[in-house]
């Protein structure tokens, strides 16, 4: 497992290989810069996000076979660039606590089927939500503001409660 301090950060500057099961343990903070890669890879393994706060600036790609990224106990993963889902299957929950993912950036199904945010919190502000391949299920609800972009037409706004700010644009399919 990968632990960070509270306080401190750990900025991947040259990127991040993540296979198969490994742990990111907070309370700390984990920034991948823009231009960086995150390629999350190998089958049945969960990837664990652990009180800690995940800052995605560069590309982050879930190839994982059909499991999860789970951010469990109060973690945030922060998307201000591209999240990709590569394979059908790969999800984004909560097994523990509550996990949030906000989205400033590009959440994407490309090479993929169909991608479900399980039981996360789910902030979107001014973010693509794309479905270029499949479908992206956001069955938990979410908040919405800003000029959303959605391209495809798999994007499935498919149970909870989704409430969008007055100030709202919505441009796309």
């Amino acid at each position: 497992s990968l632990s960070v301090a509270s306080g401190k950060t750990l900025t991947l500057k040259g990127g991040m290989n993540w296979s198969g099961g490994v742990n990111i343990n907070g309370p700390g903070t984990v920034t991948l810069p823009s231009g960086q890669t995150l390629a999350m890879s190998g089958g049945a393994s969960r990837g664990f996000v652990n009180t800690a706060t995940f800052n995605n600036a560069g590309t982050t790609t879930s190839n994982i076979a059909g499991s999860q990224l789970v951010l469990n106990n109060s973690s945030i993963f922060n998307n201000s660039g591209t999240y990709r889902f590569l394979q059908n299957g790969d999800n984004i929950s909560v097994s523990v606590g509550t996990g949030t993912f906000n989205n400033t950036g590009t959440l994407e199904v490309s090479g993929a089927t169909n991608n479900t945010l399980n039981n996360v919190t789910f902030t979107n502000t001014g973010g693509i939500l794309a479905s270029s391949t499949g479908t992206l299920n956001l069955p938990a609800g979410g908040n919405h503001s800003g000029n959303i972009t959605i391209t495809g037409g798999g994007v499935l706004f498919n149970g909870g409660t989704h409430s969008f700010a007055d100030s709202t644009n919505i441009a796309g399919q």
